[in-house]
């Protein structure tokens, strides 16, 4: 053709930066307007062209034999993480909550579907003491687990989950352009409970009336909680058993002493006051502890545990 120029050209959410080319074949520049947008590249209405001998086509615009028309979706906003997440219990990028299990479920979601030639995959992810299994999902929502490395030998650490930027994309190409972050606080560590010598009270040798506390020191230490992470609404009397006697009162204190009434601070000893204990020389009363006495945050259960009192002799 010898006509081919800008006039006959329509462009619809663009700008028509030049033409190039000669004879049958040429090359249109659009410059597409604010994206992402549908830029559409077509014949002006009642455009036609001429070729080299004379010969006018019919109009172009009505869209006749052989005539196409080019249409285009730009798109420059890049998927961004809108949450980075996990459960048991629910923790999120800036609350890194304990957590006991190996393996951690946790899920992402994106502002927009990424490409499905170019998905996420566990290699996207640069994950600290862990990695990553089971990702599943499409579009822009998926969940993975983090499974945890040595949680048996390394019952504490911390457990740090990235997303760099750049490893993901959507249709257009377009990769995320900002880092993800998710840190969890694995404690597999198990409160431990110690007792003390317990002590005796009451009035004369055989006498069914005697009194005996046991003291139980607790450790909920971790890496999480310096001064202890074991509190009052953690603690299940019902796991206290005696092989004789009842069960008084069963009292929970602080580091300082205090009785505690509520979860103010942690439980660093449980006081647990017998009667009715026979006082004859010899005699043994058993107090037994079930597993799960206590519990700490991360939900690490105590384990079963018992200690004897020997009666001495006369009072």
């Amino acid at each position: 053709v010898v006509d081919f120029d800008k006039s006959k050209i329509l462009i619809t959410n663009g700008v028509l930066q030049s033409i190039t080319g000669t004879g049958a074949a040429y090359t249109v520049n659009v410059m597409p307007g604010e994206g992402p947008t549908a830029v559409k590249v077509e014949f002006a209405s009642g455009a036609t062209i001429t070729d080299t001998v004379g010969k006018v086509s019919g109009s172009l615009s009505t869209g006749g034999s052989g005539v196409s028309w080019l249409s285009r979706t730009y798109d420059t906003t890049t998927p961004r993480v809108i949450s980075l997440t996990s459960s048991t219990p629910a923790a999120t990028s800036t609350d890194a909550k304990p957590t006991n299990k190996t393996s951690i479920p946790c899920s992402i979601v994106f502002s927009e579907s990424l490409s499905t030639t170019s998905a996420l995959t566990a290699a996207a992810f640069t994950v600290e003491n862990g990695s990553i299994s089971g990702l599943s999902g499409s579009g822009s929502a998926y969940t993975f687990n983090v499974d945890v490395t040595n949680p048996v030998s390394e019952p504490e650490k911390k457990v740090r989950v990235v997303l760099q930027a750049g490893k993901v994309q959507d249709s257009a190409g377009n990769t995320n352009s900002s880092v993800a972050v998710l840190v969890r606080n694995f404690d597999g560590k198990v409160p431990t409970l110690t007792f003390s010598t317990p002590v005796l009270g009451g009035a004369t040798a055989a006498a069914a009336d005697s009194t005996a506390k046991f003291t139980i020191a607790v450790d909920g230490t971790s890496i999480n909680y310096a001064s202890g992470d074991v509190f009052l609404s953690k603690l299940d009397i019902t796991k206290l058993g005696v092989s004789e006697g009842v069960i008084a009162t069963v009292v929970a204190k602080d580091v300082g002493g205090a009785t505690l009434t509520s979860d103010t601070a942690p439980i660093a000893t449980i006081e647990v006051n017998l009667t009715g204990i026979n006082r004859a020389p010899g005699n043994v009363v058993t107090l037994s502890v079930g597993a799960g006495l206590v519990k700490d945050r991360a939900g690490n259960s105590s384990a079963a545990t018992s200690k004897d009192l020997v009666v001495p002799g006369a009072g």
